[in-house]
């Protein structure tokens, strides 16, 4: 059969729109046309809905030869300080004003980190005793040399075992592994001490008296102050003392670990055993209500260890779901989608300073790229995407094969690794095959102009047929066209990019079935 010949019911398929995200929850053959089946890479552009490549880095320091492994990092905003806290519990600085690190002091325990800003510094709670991240008191000229870790441990109240820390109203809030939240003094983190006669003194709250469960974290939402326990269980607590309630939010909401949760604008997302869970407030009776999300992403979900953080990044709209591997989990707030992102090497944490984006390596520092380069560890990255199967009765036919994309970089015939695949139609990009009088050319950078033959012979499975091939600038779209005969049951579509910055515009096929 010729490529050329017609077919009354002959029908152009057309991938242009991906805002539906990942969507795992069912079989590739039924999922929509707007949603991926797979993505690796790629995320979805908030303008208009098709794909783009996402970002590399680029490393900022490389600690291989301190022999350190990093395990999380926080931001003390006050001083302009990134601490990373290592698996060996020492903590090291990066000083921004400076762009150098040194090793400030040792965690004093070994659970999950948590910090939060506080007057000079920032608070650190790893399980041990609190401790203070600044500068000397009263010092003027706060050089890197001088910033410092203390431990809070003098005084017979001050709490031994912090499992988290949180700042309200002029107080340091802290938490054991019971059930018990912690009030410092009023402007005082060292005062732990109780008077019922003074209401600026130390206060102390059990939360959920006697249903069992331990604190796990706590976080702001509104006016109010979130307490999630590991039972699946929810408090609220309103007001400040004396006049503060708390009330139970609700039950089966299941959090995976201490870090598994954030907030995100007004409301907070909180990764369970199986699914994510949302609240957030509204205008209804009770002010919060609690509700699932992220039912298209479930399996992922699951997979993810108690050990996950989940970080809002607001510097690119952001969340991502780290778990200690090269995968990360992404939920883009500006289009409420999810996508995933594969590294070259394990994160173990990121976060926002003004507009950049830091991301910790177990053994790096890293910064996420503002150029479009497609590079992580000084190797490139590759993007996947597989996109919703065409099933049908009947097999169908392929007659021609579409790919639109608009590149972000220049690119040479070196470039290797990028093929659309529509069944057992193969497409490759950047690099393009274009035939003219009977033979085949590379080319790249130059205008060629193509003609289509009179009459082609007849061709089945993989064989070239026709190829255009147009000049490449980038920004600039380039739109490659394939003929050829395929004949299969499913229509399987997919798509491999090394290295290769780009947009997705669209991808077409005309297919008949027979």
């Amino acid at each position: 059969m010729k490529p050329a010949t017609k077919h009354p019911d002959q029908q152009t398929v057309m991938l242009s729109d991906f805002s539906g995200g990942l969507n795992t929850s069912v079989t590739d053959e039924l999922i929509s046309e707007k949603q991926l089946w797979k993505v690796a890479n790629m995320e979805v552009d908030e303008n208009n809905g098709v794909l783009r490549t996402v970002k590399g880095t680029t490393e900022l320091f490389d600690f291989t030869d301190a022999n350190v492994a990093f395990k999380a990092m926080a931001y003390d905003v006050i001083n302009k300080v990134v601490l990373l806290f290592g698996r060996d519990k020492s903590i090291r600085a990066y000083f921004l004003k400076e762009n150098t690190t040194r090793t400030i002091g040792t965690l004093d325990g070994d659970s999950e980190i948590v910090t939060t800003p506080w007057e000079d510094g920032l608070l650190i709670a790893s399980g041990g005793y609190l401790q203070y991240a600044r500068f000397p008191e009263g010092d003027t000229t706060k050089l890197y040399t001088d910033y410092f870790v203390g431990t809070i441990n003098e005084g017979e109240d001050v709490p031994k075992v912090c499992k988290g820390v949180f700042v309200r109203s002029g107080r340091v809030l802290t938490f054991d592994a019971e059930d018990t939240l912690l009030y410092s003094g009023v402007g005082d983190e060292t005062n732990w001490t109780q008077d019922t006669n003074d209401p600026s003194a130390s206060l102390f709250v059990q939360i959920g008296y006697k249903v069992g469960g331990k604190i796990i974290g706590i976080i702001n939402l509104s006016t109010d102050l979130l307490i999630i326990k590991d039972n699946g269980m929810v408090f609220r607590l309103r007001n400040e003392y004396p006049d503060w309630q708390i009330s139970e939010l609700g039950r089966n909401i299941y959090c995976k670990g201490p870090a598994a949760f954030c907030a995100l604008g007004n409301a907070v997302l909180m990764a369970g055993s199986t699914s994510l869970q949302e609240i957030q407030t509204t205008q209804d009776y009770g002010d919060m209500r609690p509700q699932e999300m992220g039912g298209q992403v479930r399996n992922e979900i699951k997979t993810l260890s108690p050990d996950v953080k989940v970080r809002f990044l607001p510097a690119i709209h952001q969340v991502w779901f780290i778990d200690d591997s090269q995968y990360v989990l992404v939920f883009d707030a500006s289009t409420g989608v999810f996508t995933e992102r594969y590294f070259n090497s394990e994160v173990v944490d990121a976060l926002c300073v003004d507009s950049k984006v830091f991301i910790a390596k177990r053994e790096r520092l890293c910064l996420l790229n503002e150029s479009d380069e497609f590079k992580d560890d000084g190797k490139a990255l590759v993007a996947r995407a597989h996109f919703k199967t065409d099933a049908a009765l009947r097999d169908q036919l392929i007659k021609s094969v579409a790919l639109s994309i608009t590149p972000l970089t220049s690119f040479y015939n070196d470039v290797k690794g990028c093929a659309l695949h529509v069944s057992r139609v193969t497409l490759p990009f950047p690099k393009r095959r274009a035939t003219k009088d009977g033979q085949r050319m590379q080319k790249t950078g130059l205008s060629v102009a193509v003609k289509e033959p009179q009459s082609t012979p007849g061709y089945d499975g993989d064989d070239e047929v026709f190829l255009n091939y147009e000049a490449v600038t980038p920004g600039r779209s380039v739109l490659y066209k394939k003929r050829q005969i395929c004949r299969d049951e499913a229509i399987r579509v997919s798509l491999e990019a090394t290295g290769f910055p780009f947009y997705l515009n669209f991808i077409s096929y005309d297919k008949v079935e027979v």
